[in-house]
């Protein structure tokens, strides 16, 4: 039988007494006191969705905190993983409350998460929300228990009145331990968010997002289906004056965030096209806008010959 990439990781991590509290790579993954902080909140009413492409042992490690916090169910979407990781998706499916979605070709992060959305809503509707979060290690339970909650407390304070659910986004100071490309991808696509949407958020790139569920039918129908879809969907969530939450979370890079399948060229083409497709579509917007308030309206011409002759 062939190796599992990861295998020996596994095996060693599923073996370790110090699994419940550390985790392996030295990142702690989740922790008990912030379980008592949050287990009373109603995260029995919230999905977590898990995009996962040939993952490593943090996924297990991280859906074993995640049941500490007693969240309604949580989806993971092998997006293409291949054969050598049936072994981690086995023992993903046999976590209790976990559902294995299966994608047969990488079809990207964004098609990932459009598939959960389906599933979720369709199987699921009576939940309140969906927190999407990475499956890489970069996110701990805590965290997204944090994000989660933040989005059912805005839902319980909205007015009756308030047009739309406002989504949670978990934010990274980014100031240390951060990759200096992540960091300075996250900087110019920061400015430009907010000069497209006129929305300053402080962490564009973050995967940590608790959606409400009426807005899943939306974001399905949203272009792109790899790292850009993130990008549209959160441009999505700030139109029409929507300002998401922003909740301060913890910043992880493990090994340098080597184990991302984002690739710097090909995957921030797509999202600085996107962006200019975004900027465009906003200064025209703003030039139909002023053009009507500006042309005068032709004056009113009265056919007084006209009026006479039918008197």
């Amino acid at each position: 039988m062939a190796a599992t990439p990861g295998g020996d990781s596994l095996r060693k991590c599923e073996s370790s007494p110090a699994l419940h509290l550390t985790g392996c790579a030295s990142a702690k993954l989740f922790d008990m006191h912030s379980a008592v902080e949050y287990g009373d909140r109603r995260l029995g009413s919230v999905a977590v969705l898990l995009p996962a492409c040939e993952p490593g042992p943090e996924l297990l490690i991280l859906l074993q905190g995640l049941q500490i916090y007693g969240f309604a169910a949580l989806v993971v979407v092998d997006d293409g993983s291949g054969q050598a990781f049936e072994e981690i998706f086995a023992a993903v499916a046999a976590s209790p409350k976990t559902v294995v979605l299966r994608h047969c070709l990488n079809l990207g992060k964004g098609r990932a998460l459009k598939s959960a959305f389906h599933y979720i809503f369709a199987k699921l509707p009576w939940l309140e929300g969906v927190v999407t979060a990475d499956a890489d290690g970069q996110h701990v339970a805590a965290d997204i228990a944090a994000v989660a909650t933040a989005m059912l407390q805005a839902a319980d304070s909205a007015p009756s009145s308030a047009s739309a659910p406002r989504a949670a986004l978990g934010t990274r100071s980014l100031r240390s331990g951060v990759p200096l490309r992540s960091k300075l991808g996250n900087l110019l696509t920061r400015c430009i968010f907010r000069f497209v949407t006129r929305v300053p958020i402080a962490d564009t790139q973050t995967g940590l997002r608790a959606i409400p569920l009426q807005l899943l039918p939306e974001l399905t129908l949203l272009d792109g289906e790899r790292y850009e879809y993130e990008m549209n969907m959160l441009a999505h969530l700030c139109r029409g004056g929507r300002r998401p939450l922003q909740v301060t979370i913890r910043t992880i890079y493990i090994d340098g965030n080597r184990t991302s399948h984002f690739n710097p060229v090909r995957d921030s083409l797509r999202i600085y096209v996107l962006l200019l497709r975004l900027c465009f579509s906003s200064l025209l917007a703003a030039a139909i806008d002023f053009a009507g308030f500006t042309v005068p309206s032709a004056p009113c011409v009265t056919n007084r010959s006209a009026s006479r002759s039918g008197s």
